[in-house]
């Protein structure tokens, strides 16, 4: 059956409707509840030509945990979300375009089921990363816009048969387009998935090799394909694929940050998006092969509520279930951050020694009320090995709910302490 995937990833998830912020938005993920294959037609879209197998070929997704989940020795993310919603998975692992040219290497399933679903990938400086980072054509999305300096590169949204992506350096909170330049293409994926290069059409048992190579002052960014017969394993120019191959534009620093943090993104703005395939409300997209290179290891440390038998997942803290457990407890050296998201004022966090220190957003491109902010604390030298870390806030400043001012309606959410 679908299990969690909790391998060295971090994970944040976010809805922009309240209502679903303990609980997402009911659907049906790809697999099974047997983590049979995806029994949809695909070939054939939705409606009457649409195969609709219930259990056999998709589950129901309820909680957070059930959208990031493992079937068939490779990961999930899958999410559904009317308004606004993204996943980010975060490997225990760092990249140093600095140190010559550093190479990120995922596969990826090519199945897309709205063009209102799409992924990124996101390269920032380790002291800059956001947990909720916010792609800058997003604005008006209840997070806080792109950390200070990024790579971004995102697949274009709103045509589901058209799956390209686009590639942006930010500086200062502002997006410079990359390229494509004289070696990318605007094409689609899709016009190298059919017959004429030997390959099968976008289906979701099927996950290939996507590379971005980033050097101080350059970016390339394509999907490699297998030509011919697929047993022969021969890379082959007419079935892969570049969509950025660049300078980053002039004017711009070049990526001399350092040690920096890969983020991979799954979004959903589904709306009424008339592509959205009735069996699955949503997307799933499937990943597998992770290599980042040169890599600098990093430990990710997630925690869960104490309460956690009461409360969905346990991957929250409020005024009520203020207690977050640390599994296994924080190394007492190294450089240790606390990294979370929070809604409310005046956040605080006690490391089980009854000092409390202030938490500080990280730099955001907006300041919004009424939002979350990511954050990314240091934690003290005198911190021992804590195995408990305890939140306080005040409500945010849009809250309605008639409580008292320090015990009105905040939230953390998707702690986890990150050592280097």
């Amino acid at each position: 059956m679908p299990t969690p995937a909790r391998p060295s990833f971090d994970v944040a998830f976010h809805t922009r409707d309240r209502a679903y912020w303990l609980r997402p938005e009911p659907f049906r993920g790809i697999h099974g509840t047997g983590c049979q294959p995806f029994q949809e037609v695909e070939t054939l879209g939705s409606g009457a030509n649409a195969i609709r197998p219930g259990d056999a070929g998709s589950h129901a997704v309820a909680t957070y945990d059930d959208m990031n989940y493992r079937c068939r020795n490779h990961m999930m993310t899958a999410i559904s979300a009317t308004q606004y919603g993204v996943s980010y998975v975060t490997p225990g692992a760092l990249v140093d375009p600095n140190e010559g040219e550093a190479v990120i290497k995922f596969a990826l399933s090519t199945y897309r089921t709205s063009g209102n679903d799409w992924v990124d990938l996101w390269i920032t400086p380790w002291a800059e990363n956001l947990e909720l980072p916010l792609d800058g054509s997003l604005a008006g999305v209840d997070l806080q816009g792109p950390p200070t300096r990024v790579i971004h590169v995102r697949m274009t949204s709103g045509d589901r048969n058209h799956s390209a992506f686009q590639a942006f350096s930010v500086d200062n909170h502002v997006e410079y387009p990359i390229g494509p330049g004289p070696g990318g293409t605007p094409n689609s994926y899709e016009t190298i998935l059919n017959a004429a290069n030997n390959q099968s059409p976008p289906v979701s048992t099927r996950r290939d090799t996507s590379e971005l190579r980033l050097s101080a002052t350059r970016l390339e960014f394509g999907m490699r394909k297998l030509a011919g017969n697929n047993a022969n394993k021969v890379w082959g120019p007419e079935a892969s694929i570049t969509w950025i191959d660049a300078d980053l534009p002039a004017g711009l620093p070049p990526v001399t940050w350092g040690a920096s943090v890969v983020q991979f993104g799954h979004h959903s703005m589904l709306g009424a998006a008339a592509d959205a395939e009735p069996a699955t409300q949503g997307g799933t997209w499937h990943w597998d092969d992770f290599t980042l290179s040169p890599a600098v290891p990093y430990t990710i440390i997630r925690a869960t509520n104490v309460e956690a038998a009461s409360l969905p997942a346990g991957r929250h803290a409020d005024s009520k279930h203020p207690d977050m457990r640390l599994a296994p407890a924080t190394p007492a050296t190294g450089s240790r951050f606390l990294r979370f998201a929070a809604y409310g004022e005046t956040v605080r966090v006690s490391f089980g020694n009854g000092t409390w220190v202030d938490a500080l957003p990280q730099p955001e491109k907006q300041n919004f009320d009424g939002r979350f902010h990511s954050y990314f604390v240091a934690i003290p030298a005198d911190v021992g090995s804590a195995t408990t870390v305890t939140f306080k806030a005040k409500k945010d400043k849009t809250a309605i709910e008639a409580t008292n001012e320090d015990e009105g309606a905040w939230m953390v959410r998707d702690v986890a302490v990150w050592v280097r």
